[in-house]
């Protein structure tokens, strides 16, 4: 998708009427009640309809509970279900689902928030790029102010003032343009590891059934910490699919002495592991690669986030990867929030 000649790929737009959108062009458009939903043609999509009820997905999505169901199997069960929230708690994969019922719509997103969501309350437009709705608001005349201070990754805010980014725990009305918080829904219960583990394996065995039949390349980021080395364990059938990947430091000088050992042990652990098992593994030194020059200002004009220049110049010009499926490990924390339930109706105080 183009946004005033600026390529956005895998990108998405939603907008209400009357905002003109003139400055877009190769973008799959879809309308949804009052709202245009405008995609690149790269993005997955996926919908399923029933009389007035409609839902969209964007990204991918998979059943834990089951790997055989499609994704058309999955949004129908969404649409029909009567408890949403309880489907969703099985849901994995990285996407925003847009549910319309009659004339209520309401936006979901995956556990961790994979699938970046930004948004002007205000104005009632969404996007996955922070530039996007800025763009869209300065070609509508309407003046959008950034930030003096680096304010990106701190609490909900993005580059500019009064566009946030979509945090998880949440989902929005659409119609209303107001959030609840649906996330922790039970209190915490304290278990032994082990049943625990009983009762995640069948659903980890579901996720390796789906990932098996998965056609792309599959690469997996190793450590020598636990989170890594669990996936790894987790995806042995598929040992001889994935590629695992360890990014190495040139920078040791710059380290104190307390974090080079520890980095030294790190890399031993991740040789040791890749002499043990002969795994398919690559050792990458990023302090060989970098970009440059209009590349890389382009991408810092996109990219609202701090990225690694150096990781992005390996897989964009290194690698040149096409729907990669990115296995790794994520915190239970930043999806499904611990805290106890009463702080959601507690307000937020900043000092």
């Amino acid at each position: 998708m183009y946004v005033n000649d600026k390529e956005y790929k895998y990108s998405y737009l939603l907008l209400k009427e009357p905002y003109e959108y003139m400055g877009i062009c190769e973008g799959h458009k879809h309308s949804m009640g009052e709202w245009t939903l405008i995609s690149s043609d790269d993005m997955d999509i996926h919908t399923y309809s029933h009389m007035e009820n409609e839902i969209v997905l964007l990204g991918y999505i998979l059943d834990i509970r089951n790997a055989g169901l499609g994704v058309e199997d999955i949004l129908k069960h969404l649409l029909y279900s009567e408890d949403i929230l309880d489907e969703l708690e099985y849901m994995n994969g990285r996407f925003i689902a847009l549910l319309k019922k009659g004339p209520q719509m309401y936006l979901y997103k995956d556990a961790s928030a994979m699938m970046p969501v930004n948004y002007c309350k205000d104005e009632g437009i969404l996007s996955s790029h922070d530039i996007i709705i800025k763009e869209i608001l300065e070609s509508n005349g309407i003046s959008v102010d950034e930030y003096e201070q680096h304010a990106n990754g701190i609490l909900d805010l993005t580059r500019f003032k009064n566009i946030y980014k979509f945090n998880p725990s949440m989902r929005l009305n659409m119609s209303t343009m107001k959030f609840d918080r649906i996330y922790p829904r039970y209190e915490r219960e304290v278990i032994k590891s082990s049943e625990a583990l009983d009762r995640l394996k069948p659903y980890f065995q579901e996720m390796i059934k789906w990932l098996k039949k998965w056609e792309g390349e599959m690469i997996l980021t190793l450590t020598g910490w636990y989170d890594s080395r669990v996936s790894m364990a987790l995806t042995n059938e598929l040992s001889d699919r994935i590629e695992y990947l360890t990014y190495l430091s040139g920078n040791k000088d710059r380290m104190t002495e307390r974090a080079r050992e520890i980095y030294e042990i790190d890399e031993y652990i991740v040789k040791e592991i890749t002499r043990n098992f002969k795994i398919k593994h690559s050792l990458i030194n990023l302090e060989r690669f970098d970009l440059t020059g209009t590349e890389r200002e382009e991408l810092k004009l996109k990219l609202q986030s701090s990225h690694s220049f150096p990781l992005l110049a390996y897989f964009r010009h290194n690698r040149k990867l096409h729907r990669a499926l990115h296995i790794k490990s994520t915190i239970f924390g930043m999806g499904k929030a611990d805290f106890p339930l009463t702080r959601n109706q507690q307000s937020l105080k900043i000092f």
